[in-house]
């Protein structure tokens, strides 16, 4: 049997927390799957994978016997690149303000920059959501099958960086299919079906779980340091099971915003990562930022930077040379 969604208070929740915009309702149907069983995201080229593991993406370096970490003198050398990045960047008015966490990954020193000072996430509230959806499946094995009938409707508010590839009015999709969609591609309207089949307090509690203050309204703030956790927590498999931690993970290595992070490193790079933007109407006003683990060999590290200013342009290039920087480091003699 199959299940009717209208607006409900749940969404207009949804609609502020974890896309920071308003929205037009699309129209949908939930349908049962024919048959339970739990739903696997395919892991590319087989085997092993990246890093020899079943769970190549989680927590890959613990189980070494030898492996390295940064040191506090090259941390502080870091640190003092990217300040003279974000000082030239602001001289130049590309910038208006900026928050940067960096964590090295293999138990090792990390440094902020204005990581206490709170930022609008947007679309970087996908990772947190996409958690809670896969706790729930970790429970009810069905629910990456069920299938959600799109009719049409959409969101209303039109981001910068568009969806590459959105979902279609008039089809059918899984769970496991709009789940890809909302992460791959930051897809709004596959974040809207999907928020229909997971209860509010299941999400209250996913944050509540996390130790993470709750989203209220569109205004939601959240410290670059905090948000930095969502990835340590997927990385080091504290909350969802390897397995799912794995997935989302795998998820995030394949989005397609390559703007940020990722346009400061070399194109084979593993990068598991995601990107949010919020616009300000009465003003001119933008916020982006882009958050993730970067796997560099030996030596995975945390990297979130999130940025204010006019340009989205202009932000994006901050956010590359930082990247830039971080990676450099770390290849050309960051570890001692």
């Amino acid at each position: 049997m199959s299940r009717e969604y209208k607006g409900s208070r749940k969404v207009v929740f949804l609609a502020f927390s974890l896309l920071g915009a308003g929205f037009l309702l699309g129209r949908f149907t939930i349908l049962k799957p024919d048959t339970i069983g739990a739903v696997n995201f395919e892991k590319r080229g087989g085997g092993a994978g990246l890093f020899g593991t079943e769970f190549p993406l989680v927590n890959p370096l613990l189980e070494c016997n030898e492996f390295e970490n940064i040191s506090n003198k090259r941390i502080f050398e870091l640190k003092a690149k990217v300040n003279e990045i974000v000082r030239e960047s602001s001289v130049q008015d590309t910038l208006s303000y900026i928050s940067v966490y960096f964590r090295d990954l293999n138990n090792g020193p990390w440094f902020g920059i204005n990581e206490k000072d709170e930022f609008i996430p947007g679309s970087l509230t996908k990772v947190p959501f996409l958690m809670a959806l896969f706790k729930e499946a970790e429970r009810n094995h069905g629910l990456l099958k069920e299938k959600i009938f799109y009719e049409g409707g959409r969101v209303d508010a039109e981001p910068y960086f568009e969806s590459k590839q959105e979902i279609t009015s008039g089809k059918t999709y899984t769970v496991s299919e709009l789940v890809r969609a909302m992460i791959q591609h930051s897809d709004n309207n596959a974040t809207l079906l999907l928020s229909q089949i997971i209860s509010l307090d299941k999400i209250k509690g996913s944050y509540s779980d996390l130790g993470i203050s709750t989203p209220k309204n569109g205004d939601y703030s959240m410290q670059v340091r905090t948000y930095a956790s969502f990835f340590r927590i997927l990385f080091n498999a504290t909350y969802l099971t390897k397995d799912f931690s794995d997935q989302a993970l795998r998820l995030l290595t394949e989005t397609d915003f390559n703007s940020g992070l990722v346009a400061g490193m070399p194109a084979s790079t593993t990068v598991a990562h995601k990107f949010g933007e919020r616009t300000f109407t009465d003003s001119n006003q933008k916020q982006l930022h882009d958050c993730g683990i970067v796997y560099y060999p030996n030596q995975p590290y945390v990297l979130c930077v999130m940025t204010r200013g006019s340009d989205y342009d202009k932000l994006a290039g901050v956010i590359a040379n930082i990247s830039k920087v971080v990676y450099e480091t770390v290849k050309g003699g960051g570890v001692e």
